[in-house]
């Protein structure tokens, strides 16, 4: 079964509206560098009615000029303009009939001028999009065979059979074999110019990989539509590309991205009016679910009364009355929202899933857990019914919440263990992958129960510590910039055999069936086992160190787990929330950019954070979670008077077991040193860039590689203990994986080193990287250290030093000199960190005693 979430603006869009372009044929006798008829332009624009009337009108004039040479082609074009136009409108008789009286008027008219048998091949595809879109894939494969026969040495015919033979095998589900077919075509549009089933052949690949979850591909073929239909033509295809565009973007998580096309999409639709007015309404109608589903209520109600005034012969009125009932439910009018639910329950015009989706939530929002748990179980008997299995995580994680907060802990773990369970037995199932929609789902039933089991401890950690392993695979693998495989040439051979039996029969598609089953295009995925707590005791080096690892639960309450040595593992309950938390967050890095956080900011902090724990160990090894990666605990004051760092070693770790996996291995001998530099990137100039490499570089005998290539990193960077950067690098909030190290561009290389480029790197083992480079920890939504940070231990570093936010570059060259003096001295690089950190402190030039110049780094992994 294809995920649900394809191009679903959230909960529902009314699939004839939301593809309601997808049925346009891509056959026609001209590009757009020709002089396309006003049918043509209008059906292009995407006003199907507008291009019926024009048709209509051609037709008349040109039937009285009489059966002219030059006549005959501009005729078919109108008689096949006006079959495609009531395609894309769904009056699939009518259609029927047009397309009959098209191929009636070429066998009375005669030898058509230009290449051979060209028109009945187009007519043929015209009958084959026809069948297709009546889910007669039989019966639409047969016309394409004719499209072919007629016309075998056409190279445009060639492309579109190849085009139409990959639209069926998609309609009829199989994904790969598409692929494959509409590959072929891709080729052949190669060098052809520009037309509309050029860009249905990419808007096909885009939606093909998007049912195997491959967004990286997907994005790139929206992306090849967008660009190519801009300014031309393809008005409508722009702006139906923009909306699929917007809804993989949504899909693949990067919601602000996702809104800013929407928004373009909208835009460029009210721009077009009235032509256009269907597609403003649809994007209006998805920015204004999407701003409910984010209880952006004020957004919402623009959107809604935008969509009212749109909506004058009320086309979307169910959509107006879904937003309607949505947002009296929020604000509390649950009276009225329910007369409005009903109101839309008897219409029978709307999905019979959505009302009750939409009442879960509101009765989440409140708190009404009893109605909550009534509306799940009917809404579970429905989806059974319907064998939506992909829905059923998250109905029985619902449920779960909804028993765990009506103090039921054994139906709640029931539910827990179903949710969990059937996610897994999907992830089996569709070979790896999973949507973003199951992996939130996932990643909340494990948050769910930790919670449940924070009277014991040991577990609950446990749990916690596998969610954050989790959580970080996850992101990775899931993340839209990963590149994924394509199709092996044995893939590719084995599609187009079975595919080609099935285009030879249709009727019996047995092991087309069982090969699209059986073919996996995912990426291999780490295996995680929940980490041994025992095992810890025995790491020598974890005397007098305590491991504090942070847990939210999923209504926003903090805990932390403190392991130390010989002792029981134990859980307290930290006295802030997640979104107190955030303002927090917030207001430190304001106050530490603008050198006014002072050490009783840093008390107030360590009085939530650091003293209802009671540690007393040396050595404090933080293990965040969401928005706590972003605060420096090192900056935190116990006593209002000394910065923690000043009493304790601070280090951080993802996660208890790569903390233990790491320190089970031999204590790091790094005595070797490769550094790079690179002082400019466009506009930007780091001053001290050069002289910092230079200096660092000097300790240990050794010259850097300055105005450094991405060549020359992955030429060296395998060869050293130690990797220095420092270069400018930039932060990317809702793609993590395209965040990059600004190395020197050469010739077609932008310079460009992403964390994507970082994973793909052998790093020496044990080695340490130090990111001198601003904004190098940063994390996505902080949800887990997805950053330039971990690209560097992801591909073999143990020890990785950087920082969270910019600071100036001479100030931090002074501060990487004194870390690598101390460590070069036989001090651990936790030690090093810390006396590095308080020579800055106790220095009062310059204003380097500011958290602002030391606080930012800090020691990810293995300590020593």
């Amino acid at each position: 079964m294809r995920p649900i979430v394809i191009f679903a603006a959230r909960w529902f869009m009314r699939a004839g509206l939301l593809l309601y372009y997808c049925c346009i044929t891509g056959a026609t006798l001209v590009s757009a560098q020709n002089t396309p008829t006003g049918a043509q332009l209008a059906l292009w624009e995407g006003d199907a009615e507008d291009a019926i009337t024009r048709a209509a009108k051609d037709i008349a004039l040109y039937e009285k000029r009489g059966n002219v040479k030059e006549n005959i082609d501009r005729l078919f074009i109108c008689y096949n303009t006006r079959a495609q136009a009531l395609i894309a409108l769904g009056r699939y008789t009518e259609a029927e009939v047009a397309a009959e009286r098209t191929l009636a008027y070429l066998s009375q008219a005669g030898s058509p001028s230009g290449p051979p048998a060209r028109l009945p091949a187009l007519a043929h595809l015209t009958f084959a999009e026809l069948f297709r879109a009546k889910r007669d894939v039989a019966r639409s494969i047969s016309e394409l065979k004719k499209a072919l026969e007629t016309a075998p040495s056409d190279a445009g015919i060639q492309a579109e059979y190849n085009l139409g033979v990959g639209r069926a095998l998609f309609k009829a589900g199989y994904d790969i074999s598409a692929i494959s077919w509409l590959e072929k075509a891709e080729k052949l549009f190669d060098k052809q110019p520009l037309s509309a089933a050029k860009l249905d052949t990419h808007r096909f690949l885009a939606l093909a990989w998007s049912a195997k979850l491959n967004y990286s591909n997907s994005l790139k073929h929206f992306r090849m539509v967008v660009d190519a239909s801009n300014g031309t033509v393809y008005k409508g295809r722009y702006r139906e590309a923009l909306f699929e565009y917007g809804s993989v973007l949504n899909a693949s998580g990067q919601k602000h991205q996702a809104m800013a096309v929407y928004e373009k999409g909208l835009k460029a639709s009210l721009n077009s009016l009235p032509q256009s007015r269907r597609q403003a309404s649809t994007f209006l109608a998805t920015l204004l679910l999407d701003a409910l589903y984010n209880h952006e209520i004020a957004k919402a109600k623009q959107y809604q009364r935008r969509l009212t005034e749109l909506d004058s012969d009320s086309e979307y009125r169910h959509e107006r009355l879904l937003g309607e009932a949505i947002i009296h439910g929020f604000e509390g009018r649950r009276d009225v929202s329910e007369q409005a639910f009903a109101e839309l329950e008897k219409t029978g015009k709307m999905s019979e899933f959505v009302i009750p989706n939409w009442r879960i939530i509101i009765a989440e929002h409140f708190k009404d857990w009893e109605t909550s748990i009534r509306l799940n179980k009917e809404l579970h008997d429905l989806i059974i019914k319907n064998n939506f299995r992909e829905d059923l995580p998250r109905i029985y994680l619902s449920l779960a919440t909804a028993y765990f907060h009506t103090d039921r802990k054994r139906e709640s773990l029931e539910n827990l263990e179903r949710s969990i369970s059937l996610i897994d037995e999907i992830l089996v199932s569709e070979n790896g992958a999973l949507s973003l929609g199951l992996s939130d789902t996932f990643h909340t039933a494990y948050r769910l129960l930790t919670q449940i089991n924070l009277g014991q401890p040991q577990i609950a950690l446990q749990s916690s510590d596998y969610l954050k392993g989790r959580i970080l695979r996850d992101r990775i693998d899931g993340a839209a910039t990963r590149p994924r495989p394509g199709f092996s040439p044995e893939i590719h051979k084995q599609a187009g055999e079975l595919s080609a039996e099935f285009i030879r029969d249709p009727t019996a598609p047995g092991k087309l069936e069982e090969f699209e089953r059986s073919v996996t295009i995912a990426l291999p995925r780490l295996a995680l086992a929940k980490v041994d707590l025992a095992k810890l005791d025995q790491i020598r080096d974890l005397e007098n160190v305590a491991i504090v690892s942070y847990f939210f639960a999923p209504d926003g309450r903090l805990s932390a787990f403190v392991w130390e040595k010989g002792k029981q593992v134990k859980s307290v309950a930290v006295p802030v929330t997640e979104v107190e938390l955030a303002k927090d967050v917030e207001g430190v890095h304001r106050k530490i950019k603008n050198s006014i956080f002072f050490k009783r900011d840093g008390k107030e902090l360590f009085d939530k954070l650091l003293k209802p724990l009671s540690l007393t160990a040396k050595h404090l090894v933080i293990i965040p979670d969401k928005h706590l990666w972003k605060i420096p605990f090192q900056a935190l004051s116990p006593d209002g008077e000394r910065y923690l760092i000043e009493e304790r070693l601070v280090s951080y770790s993802p996660s208890v077991a790569l903390l233990l996996e790491q320190l089970r291995q031999p204590k790091p001998s790094r005595h070797t040193i490769r550094a790079f530099s690179n002082s400019t990137f466009n506009d930007l100039k780091l001053r001290f860039a050069d002289s910092e490499a230079l200096s660092v570089a000097g300790l240990y005998g050794s010259r850097p590689n300055l105005a450094a290539t991405a060549a020359d990193l992955r030429r060296h960077s395998g060869n050293a203990d130690i990797i220095h950067l420092s270069m400018h690098a930039q932060v990317d909030g809702e793609q993590p994986l395209e965040s990059f190290l600004a190395f020197r561009a050469t010739g077609s290389h932008d310079g460009r080193v992403t964390v994507n480029d970082l994973l793909n790197l052998s790093l020496k083992k044990g080695g340490l990287v130090f990111l001198a480079s601003c904004d190098t920890n940063s994390v996505l939504n902080g949800e887990g250290l997805v950053s330039l940070a971990w690209g560097a231990m992801g591909a073999g570093a143990t020890t990785v030093i950087s920082a969270q936010w910019e600071a100036n570059d001479k100030l931090t060259g002074i501060f990487t000199q004194a870390f690598y003096r101390h460590y070069k001295q036989g001090y651990s690089s936790a030690e090093a960190l810390q006396k590095a950190s308080l020579e800055m402190i106790k220095n009062k030039s310059n204003n380097m005693h500011e958290p602002y110049y030391w606080a930012d780094f800090t020691l990810n992994g293995d300590y020593r």
